[in-house]
């Protein structure tokens, strides 16, 4: 019986001993995993931190595009208006001139009309403008959307990569 009792003893201690070394063994291999991964947590910092900044690169330049949108939209009107004026004075203008009407009157008729010309040919020329800054600007938002997608297929390597790990 105390054959017995010594070698339970015996192995009892052996297996401390064993479980303190697989311990110590195993603390070991995760350090040497967590320093071996460290760069790969920075370059996920890093990525995270592009990512942030593509997305608001993204919010502003879509704020431009709905901006650029009611510009587009208010400067059309103006132009139809003035297009829609300047037809009715020069509709009056040629049945003045006809009937031989007031001087006066077809003198500033004939200003309105090259005011309104003048507005109309602006106008037209603002919403050109303003349409080559919107596919301008929807590129560019286009190119931000592109950035963002490859930072995030790049996030998802690095995650697929820290899974395998």
């Amino acid at each position: 019986m105390n054959r017995l009792k010594n070698i339970t003893r015996h192995l009892a201690d052996r297996a401390i001993i064993m479980v303190v070394v697989a311990g110590v063994a195993l603390a070991a291999v995760g350090l040497w995993l967590y320093f071996h991964d460290r760069p790969a947590l920075g370059q996920e910092a890093r990525l995270n931190a592009e990512r942030a900044v593509v997305v608001g690169n993204i919010d502003r330049t879509q704020a431009r595009i709905d901006q650029l949108t009611a510009e587009i939209a208010a400067e059309q009107d103006r132009t139809a208006r003035s297009a829609k004026l300047v037809t009715e004075l020069e509709q009056i203008q040629s049945t003045w001139s006809w009937f031989g009407g007031n001087k006066a009157q077809q003198k500033a008729n004939a200003e309105r009309l090259e005011r309104m010309k003048t507005m109309h040919a602006n106008s037209s020329a603002r919403v050109l403008a303003l349409r080559q800054d919107l596919a301008r600007t929807t590129w560019e938002r286009d190119g931000h959307e592109i950035e963002r997608d490859r930072i995030d297929r790049q996030l998802k390597e690095e995650a697929a990569r820290k899974s395998a790990v």
